[in-house]
């Protein structure tokens, strides 16, 4: 399980690092772009699923490996911060979730005409994503998660390194070595 960590965590990096640079570009630019915002989307889907791996197969080897006491220390926060990186993308997931149904909603509304029940709860659903969206969808809120996400897992790459390979190897890795 160790070797598949180490070729796992590359995945959420780069949705992270590239889910950053999507909303800075985003932000800045005047006009929304779909292609865009449709890139942010598929980012979060897909990094919140390889974070999700990335974080099973990690504790894999946390418990599986003997570790000194200050690895323990290091593999907490790295573990903290690998879930505050998933709630990031688990955020910036439903914002998008909620543009792509409401953008769609005429499609639904369409597949469940026949079904009363359904197309009753698809109203209030809609109803309620039309209220929630400007909050979740801003573009603001977006940028922040775009930093967010890229400061966050500079980090936690950085205690990754450090527990997997010593606290010499960078500057990154060894500054991060001073708080343990």
């Amino acid at each position: 399980m160790n070797n598949y960590h180490l070729l796992i965590v590359h995945f959420p990096i780069v949705f992270a690092m590239m889910y950053g640079l999507v909303e800075v570009i985003s932000f800045f630019k005047k006009n929304q772009n779909a292609f865009l915002h449709e890139c942010a989307g598929w980012t979060t889907l897909l990094g919140t699923i390889s974070i999700f791996v990335a974080q099973a197969t990690g504790e894999a080897i946390e418990h599986g490996a003997t570790w000194s006491t200050q690895q323990k220390q290091m593999i907490e926060v790295h573990s903290t911060l690998s879930g505050v990186l998933l709630t990031i993308f688990i955020i910036g997931l439903v914002g998008y979730a909620i543009d792509w149904t409401l953008t769609n909603k005429e499609l639904f509304r369409n597949y469940f005409a026949n079904k009363q029940t359904i197309s009753k709860l698809l109203e209030i659903k809609i109803s309620i994503f039309t209220k929630v969206q400007p909050i979740v969808s801003s573009r603001q809120l977006r940028f922040l998660l775009g930093i967010a996400s890229v400061l966050v897992v500079t980090a936690i790459g950085a205690l990754g390194g450090a527990v997997a390979t010593g606290c010499a190897t960078d500057p990154a890795t060894r500054l991060i070595c001073t708080f343990f």
